[in-house]
């Protein structure tokens, strides 16, 4: 028990410091990558010359206030209100009910007997209960996006809006701009020009070729955390495809814009040691490790990580 706990601990650091996916969509790339890299890159600046400088089958009950409320404070968005509290209660004794037979059989074809098959399906309780727990920040979140969203569009207007959410849109791809001419400066020594830098950034925000990922804009993709060996797996060897065939894209579409060779080989570059680490963290999720190893191997990361988050807020000073 003590081992798994600890197998446990340690595929949680390792996927929180890649901060990859919760159920994806066309964007899940974004959804998975370095934490470390995230916290370095907190202050993306302007992209162009005219950007601004500053699951079950049923469906989930409606709030009673979900919608219409706005809580600046956030005093009570980590729990849902008495009444609807009582709504998701009702509805975890209901799915529950639903799906009794179903599991009894499913567990019964796997082998168990009456009591792990009670365990098991307890179990599922609990995770929907933890869902809905979970679910309601979510959902506060989005609230306030939405609340921030709409205050702004009608005290700015219209055309100020749209130039706003221009320069939002633009910060993934201004983000992996900055990495990539980090770089080229290390290996190679390359300046790239005003011409090329634009033209870069256009092919960084058509191919979504992205490293990075943040939550706490309003706009950026919702909090999805993950933990564990398996779902680390799954979600590296996703990101490494992802990552691959967007990467190549934008290599190919480089070509095909005629930009000079060495940019080119410094994307490919960039690109081939972000692939290769990911690979290297997923070699290490699908290695046995003993309980002694597992020690090392989190102290080590959490050495390492808190060296430089420390190193890059001294950077900023």
């Amino acid at each position: 028990m003590k081992t798994e706990l600890l197998r446990v601990l340690a595929c949680s650091v390792i996927a929180f410091s890649l901060g990859y996916f919760l159920a994806g969509s066309s964007s899940e790339m974004r959804n998975r990558h370095a934490e470390s890299d995230r916290i370095g890159n907190l202050k993306p600046g302007p992209t162009n010359s005219t950007a601004m400088s500053v699951s079950s089958w049923r469906t989930a009950p409606k709030w009673s206030n979900a919608v219409t409320s706005t809580r600046e404070n956030g005093a009570n968005d980590l729990m849902p209100p008495e009444e609807d509290q009582r709504t998701l209660d009702a509805w975890v004794a209901e799915t529950a009910r639903e799906r009794d037979a179903e599991y009894t059989e499913v567990f019964s074809q796997l082998g168990l007997g009456p009591e792990a098959i009670a365990a098991f399906k307890q179990r599922l309780v609990n995770l929907h209960q933890k869902a809905n727990a979970a679910g309601w920040p979510l959902s506060a979140l989005a609230r306030a996006r939405n609340d921030y969203d709409e205050a702004l569009r009608s005290m700015v207007g219209e055309e100020n809006y749209a130039r706003y959410r221009e320069y939002e849109a633009a910060k993934p791809a201004q983000r992996e701009y900055d990495l990539i001419q980090a770089h080229v400066r290390e290996t190679s020594q390359i300046e790239l020009g005003p011409e090329q830098s634009q033209r870069l950034l256009q092919l960084l925000k058509t191919s979504q070729a992205y490293t990075t990922e943040r939550w706490d804009g309003p706009y950026d993709p919702l909090p999805r955390p993950s933990s564990g060996r398996a779902q680390g797996i799954e979600g590296l060897n996703r990101s490494v495809t992802d990552l691959t065939q967007r990467s190549s894209a934008l290599i190919e579409a480089a070509r095909q814009a005629e930009m000079p060779a060495n940019i080119i080989e410094a994307l490919d570059s960039y690109y081939s040691k972000k692939v290769a680490e990911m690979q290297g963290r997923l070699a290490a999720l699908e290695r046995p490790v003993s309980f002694e190893e597992l020690q090392r191997e989190v102290k080590v990361q959490a050495r390492e990580r808190f060296k430089q988050i420390e190193a890059k807020a001294r950077a900023r000073q």
